[in-house]
């Protein structure tokens, strides 16, 4: 019988790491608000445990860029459907006070306050008529101890915009995208376009596929 409880508990713990071996984003654009909301999805996480992270710079530069505080309205949906608040704590910390099991966290990102605020274009998301310009590591945080984990992402626009990434870059126009990401990393390198005055080339004949967008 212990043999038996033993293979038990082994395929119980086995089972519940191969469902955290998969993350769920998804990145969509609000038409009405101009923010982006960014969801994560997994099997369940303690929030007395676990937090979030979002990085404090671009890539490539030596200056504290803060990101954090562009992020509102941080929930998380709990095992038995309830919501729970969450804020920002110090540095890159995004927490929640409530000690319960979640399954999916979800925050909205401010571009048009972002966009105000951060002075270097380089370093910011941007928001015009008929476009959306979003870098990848000023909307996207980690769970620390997932960065390495596969991702399914989502990827769409309530007004229908058509989206483009570098991710799986094509001049095929579609308003919604689901990718495989390998890792956090990869996820936040990336950058995300939507709108309808996007355009999009791909130079022919380049030694490595190579695509010029422009609004």
């Amino acid at each position: 019988m212990k043999y038996l409880l033993l293979f038990l508990f082994l395929f119980s713990c086995s089972f519940l790491t191969a469902q955290n071996d998969i993350l769920k984003y998804s990145l969509q654009h609000n038409e009405k608000t101009k923010n982006v909301t960014v969801t994560i999805e997994f099997d369940s996480i303690n929030t007395s445990t676990h937090y979030l992270i979002i990085p404090r710079s671009a890539p490539g530069t030596y200056e504290i860029t803060d990101y954090p505080s562009f992020i509102e309205n941080i929930e998380a949906v709990t095992l038995n459907d309830s919501i729970i608040k969450g804020q920002r704590g110090r540095g890159s910390i995004l927490f929640f006070r409530k000690n319960a099991m979640v399954n999916k966290i979800s925050y909205d990102v401010n571009i048009v306050k972002m966009e105000a605020e951060l002075k270097g274009g380089f370093a910011s998301s941007k928001i015009r008529e008929n476009y959306l310009g979003v870098l990848g590591y000023s909307v996207f945080a980690t769970i620390p101890g997932f960065e390495n984990k596969s991702i399914e992402l989502t990827i769409n626009s309530d007004a229908q915009w058509p989206v483009f990434t570098t991710l799986k870059p094509s001049v095929n126009k579609s308003n919604k995208l689901n990718l495989t990401v390998s890792n956090y990393s990869i996820l936040a390198d990336a950058q995300y376009l939507f709108g309808n005055d996007v355009q999009i080339f791909q130079v022919e004949n380049a030694e490595i596929p190579l695509f010029v967008t422009a609004y």
